[in-house]
């Protein structure tokens, strides 16, 4: 995400070899098409609250929703009512509060979100499942106004559809004029199918219809709709917006926006994570819903709330974990050895290798061979590297419970350590010692922001806690 701040000051700073390499002109020129990004994390408390009363493997979440969409078709049904602003006998009011077709800004304007062409990801475990899901949006939203379209590599069936490369070209050159032609609205629904080198302007906002996934996903899926250009009825896109339908009862750790905004601030050139997320900020417009449903945008207080809330979050460890390097390890490093793995970790290791899917032929089986062997221990290599800098990120905390929560940055705490002559706990919890561990930070293996502020925030929570029971540390 690039900041407006940054761009102005680049703009400004007559020292800086940008400016002397491009004019004013060219650069304001180049971003020309950055496209805002709004953000909106709808909440349902009734629901949320409902599901509380629930046990673990009764509550509803998108997982168990999607997974027998047919069974689950009276509740889909209304989520997309209710996020269409469609009214319909028996609706409840926590479904309307979805509705997102206005929405209030910090200075009093009503601002209106364009919904001719929506995006949705759906959180589906098969494709089958996915298209059920489209024949309920297609039973939902009126036929005559809208068209809705599976984005997937087949049918569920067998029957071959689009593949990753030719669905922008489809939907560029022959779905739009099509649906354009017609009249009507366009609603594209996939799974992962376009979530990789896609980029249609005319999707204006995107649903995410998943809870958790992976960190780097999402941060796909949310970048097609912050494609520049021209919106549907040929005007400039000014706006991207995403909208989070999770309902998921711990969602304010596990909102994909949360994270991606979270995975943006930890690329931001600054040695606090607080002030990068606060610069992330600038550059979009978050929203809630009030008291009475309405959508309305952060004012400055809930911005300092949100950005307080995203730095003291669990998902700061998920984020962390997503954001290890392997391939600044070598895969000769024979450190990684000795770092213990959970079982789980192991067979993930093995599940890997098996998945590994190298298509063989008769006529150069030796060379086939050859090459299955090579790509398989390459990518067990980078597995296990990465599993190893993940479990060295989960047990970050332990090392600062080593060190007596006397550091809050990481190369600090490491040496403190070693100094202090406790190598040995670290090497019982980890398997290597901390030369090795400082050794993989400096090698750039781990965000080393995230880390600091992930250990700061431990170190302030024990203190509290501990000198709520007049422990003296």
């Amino acid at each position: 995400m690039i900041d407006m701040i940054d761009i102005h000051k680049i703009m400004n700073e007559e020292s800086t070899p940008i400016k002397n390499e491009f004019s004013k002109k060219e650069m304001i020129s180049s971003c020309s098409n950055i496209v805002i990004p709004r953000f909106f994390n709808l909440y349902l408390d009734s629901l949320i609250e409902t599901q509380e009363n629930y046990s673990e493997t009764l509550r509803t979440n998108w997982s168990k929703l999607l997974s027998d969409v047919n069974q689950n078709k009276e509740q889909l049904s209304d989520i997309i009512c209710g996020a269409y602003g469609i009214s319909k006998m028996g609706l409840d009011e926590q479904y309307l509060n979805l509705n997102t077709n206005t929405i209030t800004l910090k200075n009093g304007d009503v601002s209106e979100v364009n919904k001719d062409c929506v995006m949705v990801w759906a959180g589906c475990p098969t494709i089958t499942q996915l298209s059920n899901l489209v024949n309920i949006w297609k039973e939902t939203l009126p036929q005559n106004r809208y068209h809705i379209e599976q984005i997937s590599g087949t049918d569920g069936k067998g029957k071959k559809l689009l593949s990753n490369r030719e669905v922008e070209d489809y939907i560029k050159y022959t779905l739009i004029p099509k649906v354009k032609k017609q009249g009507k609205k366009l609603v594209l629904i996939s799974k992962y199918v376009g979530a990789r080198s896609f980029s249609v302007s005319e999707i204006a906002t995107e649903f995410l219809w998943y809870d958790g996934g992976g960190i780097e996903a999402t941060k796909q899926k949310i970048s097609r709709v912050l494609t520049g250009g021209k919106l549907w009825n040929g005007d400039k896109k000014i706006y991207g917006n995403v909208v989070s339908f999770s309902f998921d009862p711990n969602r304010e750790e596990t909102s994909p926006i949360d994270e991606y905004l979270l995975s943006e601030s930890e690329q931001v050139e600054n040695s606090e994570l607080s002030d990068s997320i606060t610069r992330v900020l600038r550059s979009a417009q978050i929203f809630k819903q009030d008291e009475y449903g309405l959508i309305i945008q952060f004012t400055q207080d809930d911005e300092e709330t949100y950005s307080s809330k995203l730095v003291n979050s669990s998902s700061l460890l998920k984020v962390a974990e997503a954001g290890v390097n392997p391939h600044m390890i070598d895969e000769n490093d024979n450190d990684i050895d000795f770092v213990e793995l959970t079982k789980e970790e192991q067979n993930e290791i093995q599940k890997s290798f098996k998945d590994l899917d190298i298509k063989k032929s008769v006529s150069n089986k030796e060379k086939k061979e050859k090459t299955t062997k090579e790509k398989s221990e390459e990518l067990t290599s980078y597995i296990k590297r990465k599993k190893v800098l993940q479990t060295i990120v989960k047990r970050s905390i332990e090392l600062s419970e080593i060190n007596n929560l006397e550091s809050d940055n990481m190369i600090e705490m490491l040496d403190m350590i070693y100094q202090k002559g406790f190598d040995s706990e670290v090497e019982y919890e980890v398997g290597v010692g901390t030369r090795t561990i400082k050794r993989w930070v400096s090698q750039g293996a781990f965000n080393e922001k995230l880390m600091n502020t992930i250990i700061t925030n431990y170190n302030i929570s024990e203190k509290k806690y501990e000198d709520s029971f007049g422990i003296l540390i």
